[in-house]
């Protein structure tokens, strides 16, 4: 088993973090998860289980009782009134965060596997402002920190899409990263006014451990 990371410390706000490995656990889901997984394969299954057991552990920690927990039609996780979350795997481990609206507006977190980023998805991941930041950097590095760059716009777009429901490419956010400091922020390349006032409030920090990049983003 995969050691325990410590992901909470990435957010200024009381928020609770759950994590597992990915296992199936279709014996500890409700009948509608499991409808709502019927003819999915074993992986997915494994993935979609393991994130709505650790939501309800990371959740009943602020008190509330177990329940379903179906994501919409558009297949983004619905959360119980009051609460805002996050949920990501990477290889066979999950983690969920949740946090109280009265704490943050939104959150978003995400786990990549910290040099899956091949050097032919630059492009289509990174702004030509990113490109050049990683043509500045050692070679030995660029592709964890073009995984970081994925990462973190995954983060970003998972903080915002409650509060939007924009659906954005990787080319409508451009990241800055502050290594030393291990934070990064976010701005938005698409002149939406409701988008560009979100990213300027977003903050955003990243860590590695094991062989995984985590990064998370709130407001």
């Amino acid at each position: 088993m995969r050691a325990q990371l410590d992901i909470a410390c990435l957010y200024q706000h009381a928020v609770v973090v759950s994590e597992a490995p990915v296992t199936l656990v279709d014996a500890q889901l409700f009948p509608e998860e499991l409808a709502y997984v019927a003819s999915a394969v074993p992986k997915r299954r494994a993935e979609f289980g393991t994130a709505r057991v650790c939501a309800r552990q990371a959740l009943a920690q602020f008190g509330v009782v177990a329940g379903p927990l179906v994501p919409a039609t558009d297949r983004a996780p619905v959360w119980p009134p009051g609460f805002v979350g996050s949920i990501s795997h990477a290889d066979d481990w999950c983690a969920v965060v949740v946090c109280p609206t009265t704490q943050a507006r939104g959150i978003g977190l995400d786990l990549e596997r910290d040099d899956s980023a091949a050097a032919e998805l630059e492009a289509l991941i990174c702004t030509a402002g990113e490109r050049e930041w990683l043509a500045e950097q050692e070679l030995s590095s660029r592709r964890h920190l073009r995984t970081l760059l994925f990462s973190a716009k995954e983060a970003a777009y998972k903080c915002q899409y409650p509060l939007t429901r924009q659906i954005l490419g990787f080319l409508d956010l451009e990241v800055q990263v502050d290594l030393e400091a291990e934070q990064f922020s976010v701005r938005a390349v698409a002149q939406d006014s409701r988008l560009v006032e979100l990213t300027q409030r977003m903050a955003g920090r990243m860590l590695w451990r094991d062989g995984l990049v985590f990064t998370a983003a709130s407001l």
